[in-house]
């Protein structure tokens, strides 16, 4: 919780999820039943969490604390409360000179009712207190027995979230998705539908085409959750997430732009450090696919990046980026340097490395224009390693047949890298790898196969014996691949 939660917290007053405390002094029974009755109540009457302050009087005061006795609080809390409930401690430092910390002491119910284990002082054994307002008082039967249905429903709504967890981890995203629809149907609320609308994201960023059904409910998930938000945190990750689906998105209406705009305003107003270096991030990341700034102003693009990265916001995605704005800005050893971090820092199975891969041979074909041809043979070889190593990638992580939609897109530096690999097989007594045989396969479709004998005339008989002839009668009718979906635009 950060300073301006706490500052929320206060000013809204103690209520049912909430209470104030000038110190907090556990050494005597009495001290101890007080704290108990106070924990029982707000775990009885939140549906998520509550909380107590340490060093604000009744009043709203705040006096601050030097020391928060953790270990002794989760004791005396296991001790003298069942079922277990979720207790968390922490310190909130604020700019004020004069004060020291608030202790924060998070509560979280797990099975209610939530009652007294032991006797202690005047709590007896099994007394179940709530809170009406900042009012504490024993629950009612009428209480209890409702408490018992929600917890019995709780209990539901935990077992489909775990469930949906581990889905996830199985990369099993429908099921996922599924499981956390079952728990919204029970409890609709924000942070199961930012759950959910994550999940929708993450079974788009992992197909090979955009799924616009699927990008657009994680948005409609996200503005649900931002609707539903309780507390400035997760309505701060909703934005953020919501952030991101905007370049899948139709911007013929303004809503959408509009939406968009208040997002970035808001997070930039409510971000600080590595978060708001993330913000200008997705800023700069207005489309997908490389040359997000080729429409677009790429100096501008590469300040906000370069000011991500040095706010913390240092992920390969950033380097990869500013490598992006400068090979539009035609600052190539720019380009290159940051492209070299961002596959140095990338995951070795991330299917962004292939793109990483795909751009670095894109900058290496513009540093050989601009160099005397002695010299361009060093960047050739990068440039076509890059490439058989990003196709070898893609291929390891998609099928075949999605891998060649995907990536023969007649991007321009593609068709040298098919003069290079006829040279490679003419070379090497007409001996060509598997993994370059396919490679030729892929760059003649996007070369168009059913055209390359009257744009290539010169390689096309070696393309031809390359390829298969199978294959190139399979092809050579192909004039054109479909427009490219928005993912891949």
């Amino acid at each position: 919780m950060d300073e301006a939660e706490v500052f929320a917290l206060i000013a809204k007053g103690e209520d049912e999820g909430a209470d104030f405390k000038r110190e907090l002094d556990l050494s005597s029974a009495a001290s101890k039943a007080e704290f108990i009755k106070d924990v029982i109540s707000i775990a009885n009457s939140v549906s998520d969490t509550g909380y107590i302050l340490i060093g604000v009087d009744n009043s709203k005061v705040i006096v601050g604390i030097s020391k928060l006795e953790e270990e002794q609080i989760q004791q005396v809390a296991h001790s003298y409360i069942t079922p277990p409930l979720n207790l968390k401690c922490s310190f909130s430092q604020l700019h004020e000179p004069s004060i020291l910390s608030i202790g924060i002491i998070e509560v979280r119910p797990t099975t209610k009712p939530h009652k007294v284990a032991r006797a202690i002082e005047r709590l007896n054994q099994h007394d179940v207190f709530v809170r009406h307002g900042s009012i504490i008082t024993k629950a009612s039967p009428e209480e209890i027995i409702a408490m018992s249905k929600d917890s019995q429903i709780s209990s539901e709504v935990r077992q489909y979230v775990r469930a949906a967890e581990i889905h996830l981890r199985l990369d099993d995203f429908q099921k996922a998705i599924s499981a956390y629809s079952k728990a919204l149907d029970i409890a609709p609320i924000a942070e199961f539908f930012l759950a959910r609308g994550r999940a929708y994201a993450l079974s788009e960023v992992k197909s090979v085409f955009s799924d616009s059904e699927s990008i657009n409910s994680a948005h409609k998930d996200f503005t649900s959750a931002i609707k539903l938000s309780a507390s400035r945190e997760i309505e701060k990750q909703a934005r953020s997430e919501r952030l991101k689906t905007y370049k899948f998105l139709s911007f013929e209406s303004e809503a959408n732009y509009d939406a968009e705009q208040q997002d970035i305003q808001w997070l930039r107003d409510n971000t600080t450090g590595r978060e708001h270096g993330e913000v200008l991030y997705l800023e700069a990341d207005s489309t997908d696919g490389f040359l997000n700034f080729a429409d677009t102003d790429p100096e501008d693009g590469f300040a906000k990046l370069s000011k991500a990265i040095e706010v913390g916001y240092d992920k390969p995605e950033a380097y990869a980026l500013r490598a992006e704005a400068s090979l539009c800005n035609c600052n190539f050893g720019l380009a290159l340097r940051d492209i070299n971090t961002a596959i140095e820092h990338a995951d070795a199975d991330s299917p962004k490395l292939a793109r990483y891969l795909f751009l670095r041979a894109a900058v290496s074909e513009c540093l050989i224009w601009q160099r005397p041809y002695k010299s361009i043979i060093p960047y050739l070889d990068q440039a076509y390693r890059d490439v058989i190593k990003a196709h070898k990638l893609a291929l390891e992580l998609e099928d075949e047949e999605q891998h060649i939609k995907n990536y023969s897109r007649d991007p321009s530096f593609e068709t040298n890298f098919l003069y290079h690999l006829v040279l490679n097989y003419e070379r090497n007594n007409r001996q060509i790898s598997e993994l370059s045989q396919k490679l030729v396969q892929l760059i003649s479709l996007s070369a168009s196969i059913g055209k390359i004998q009257e744009r290539f005339p010169v390689i096309a008989p070696t393309v031809r014996k390359i390829v298969g002839e199978d294959f190139w009668q399979a092809n050579k009718a192909r004039l054109e691949l479909p427009p490219l979906p928005p993912k891949l635009r």
